[in-house]
């Protein structure tokens, strides 16, 4: 983006963004936030307001704030020239396309995504297979929500596919975070085996932090499924509370709870139960997972159809 005239008020806008960014490259996106709305606030004459925008509707989609990361994208969009913000409009079209992955609206993704398309074809040379590749990435991962995942894995593996384009670092990165997506579409397969399978080549320090503890989360699951509920609750322990949206907030308490329930400790497991049910944002699959283990316990029905609802999730040899 450009800031006309070499005064100091837009000097003083340009340390403030490049502050905000430097936050947002350190995963400290309410520090990047803050900074964001001082210039939104007290500097939009002299700064383009859709790159403020933008800048926020992706900071707020980090903290799974989904709905405030969306009502600032299409700020953004509106504000944003055809022309010479294309880089904005499209950036805005794909966080929205993954706000409306996470808030399960994936109709309304894929249109996000097809119209984010329309733009990749503005770049040449490796910044359009770059672009290219995202959208193999977003196309898997809105087939994936949608239950695709057969047409899911076919964009995963194109993306696998062009990993060659790549930079040694580049492709580095990004071969783990393939491994990651597939390896959550085996997941939400219930193909317990083949997730395992890339869930283990995955080096965690390739990957965001937001993915990490996606990845993490699904490790425990694994454990538990395999009866190895000790790893579970040592795995969930290993991640600092405070990098969780509410969706994983939701899902850590409640693995925590059922580890505790397999262990014998009723008491922690219906406390952990509990708070995964207030945690805002909770999926229904996992609201439905705590009350049939709250059940059991005040029932005293331990070892009767839990071990059932557990193993169900995945395809067994049994």
């Amino acid at each position: 983006m450009t800031v006309s005239n070499n005064n100091e008020r837009e000097k003083e806008a340009q340390d403030i963004w490049d502050r905000s960014q430097k936050s947002y490259e350190d995963f400290r996106f309410q520090d990047s936030i803050e900074l964001l709305l001082k210039l939104k606030n007290e500097y939009a004459e002299v700064f383009d307001e859709c790159y403020i925008n933008e800048s926020l509707g992706k900071s707020y989609y980090y903290l799974g704030e989904y709905n405030l990361s969306l009502s600032y994208l299409n700020m953004a969009r509106e504000q944003a020239n055809p022309e010479k913000d294309k880089l904005c409009i499209l950036i805005s079209l794909h966080y929205a396309g993954i706000c409306n992955l996470e808030l399960e609206k994936y109709d309304e993704a894929l249109k996000f995504y097809n119209e984010a398309e329309k733009f990749i074809y503005c770049y040449k040379g490796n910044k359009w297979k770059n672009s290219r590749m995202s959208y193999y990435l977003m196309f898997g991962r809105c087939n994936r929500e949608l239950s695709n995942f057969e047409q899911a894995l076919k964009y995963f593996r194109e993306f696998e596919n062009n990993l060659e384009y790549l930079t040694p670092a580049e492709r580095i990165h990004d071969e783990n975070l393939i491994w990651y997506e597939i390896a959550k579409t085996y997941y939400k397969m219930r193909d317990k085996e083949h997730a395992s399978k890339f869930v283990e080549r995955i080096n965690l320090d390739e990957i965001f932090i937001f993915h990490r503890i996606e990845l993490m989360l699904i490790k425990a699951d694994l454990y538990i499924v395999d009866g190895n509920y000790e790893r579970a609750l040592t795995l969930t322990d290993e991640i600092e509370l405070s990098e969780f949206n509410d969706i994983q907030l939701a899902r850590l308490y409640n693995m925590k709870g059922v580890a505790l329930y397999y262990l014998g400790n009723y008491k922690e497991s219906e406390l952990n139960l509990k708070k995964s049910l207030n945690t805002k944002n909770i999926p229904g699959w996992v609201k439905e997972t705590n009350r049939n283990y709250l059940k059991a316990i005040s029932e005293e029905s331990l070892g009767g159809i839990i071990p059932k609802i557990v193993h169900r999730l995945f395809k067994t040899k049994d």
